[in-house]
């Protein structure tokens, strides 16, 4: 008989558990959250373990902080932390787990194994190599102990099969404005710190900023202004492509083109989201401001009913 995905899970968890230490390599979808709930699971049966799991964004961190709850984990001495806060002190735990290693700043990713005390480890990522070659730092403390690709997940049904369609969307003229607007000023703050990401990241307090400071012949304070204003403009980027006009005009044409398709999007923004639903009826909001309760009432409505369209 084939193995199911979930056979698949818990044979992973079991293969991690004969070290305790290692790296789950598996493709987007094929549920790498179950193993790492699994894991915990695994390592709870002391329940006065500590449990630290350390993510890339805010987001993420979140997400997890909801599946915690959702898992009935959260009585529990679990911690979620996004990894530029747990860079700044010390920490002591039973088992780390280290989720989307693959996106973690090069400087940043190499302080997580002298700023944390572990008996147990656990990285999970959809792709192993790193550009910039600090996959190696992960080969080190956590070796690849399986893989799950992409291909295996589609043959065995793990996910659905798929064609990817990049559509490219023009700005407005007034998005385009503030979007170069906002690129001059990121490039003239960037310039400041040679480019360089956890640099610039650092120096947004006066504390971290000292340092590069003496080096600036600067005070700290115009630094720490510098590197604000740099952040800003990247986000305001960010904000200007993620919620641009276009996107959602193409988004509702696709939906009109396709009026006996199910559709799944995913929004940068819960506000993207709830304006597509505005704009168009036959669709639902899916996202963390509703409760877990409402959140599967709409999931259900989604799954069993003829609406169209679910945007999360």
């Amino acid at each position: 008989m084939d193995e199911t995905r979930d056979e698949r899970q818990e044979r992973i968890v079991e293969e991690w558990s004969k070290t305790y230490r290692g790296t789950l390599v598996a493709a987007t979808r094929f549920g790498k959250g179950h193993c790492i709930i699994k894991a915990i699971r695994r390592v709870l049966i002391n329940p006065d373990a500590k449990v630290i799991i350390v993510v890339p964004t805010t987001a993420l961190k979140n997400q997890f902080k909801a599946r915690i709850l959702f898992e009935q984990l959260s009585k529990f001495n679990i911690e979620v932390q996004v990894i530029n806060t747990t860079i700044k002190s010390y920490h002591e735990c039973d088992l780390l787990i280290v989720d989307e290693v693959h996106r973690v700043g090069a400087d940043t990713f190499s302080k997580i194994f002298s700023c944390i005390k572990y008996n147990k480890i656990l990285c999970v990522t959809a792709t192993l190599e790193r550009q910039d070659g600090k996959h190696e730092i992960i080969q080190k403390y956590a070796p690849v102990f399986h893989t799950v690709s992409l291909q295996e997940c589609v043959q065995n049904d793990w996910i659905a099969d798929f064609k990817i369609y990049n559509l490219s969307v023009e700005l407005t003229p007034a998005e385009k404005a503030e979007y170069d607007r906002l690129t001059k000023v990121h490039n003239s703050c960037f310039t400041v710190f040679q480019w360089n990401f956890d640099l610039a990241f650092k120096c947004m307090s006066t504390k971290g900023a000292e340092e590069y400071a003496k080096q600036l012949d600067w005070e700290p304070k115009r630094v720490v202004a510098t590197a604000v204003q740099w952040r800003k403009a990247m986000m305001g980027r960010n904000d200007i492509v993620y919620n641009a006009a276009n996107k959602q005009k193409i988004a509702l044409e696709l939906f009109k083109k396709y009026p006996n398709e199910k559709f799944l999007t995913f929004c940068k923004s819960t506000d993207f989201a709830d304006n597509l639903v505005k704009q168009y009826p036959n669709s639902l909001s899916y996202h963390s401001k509703f409760t877990s309760k409402v959140r599967d009432s709409i999931l259900k409505q989604y799954l069993s009913t003829n609406i169209q369209v679910l945007n999360s």
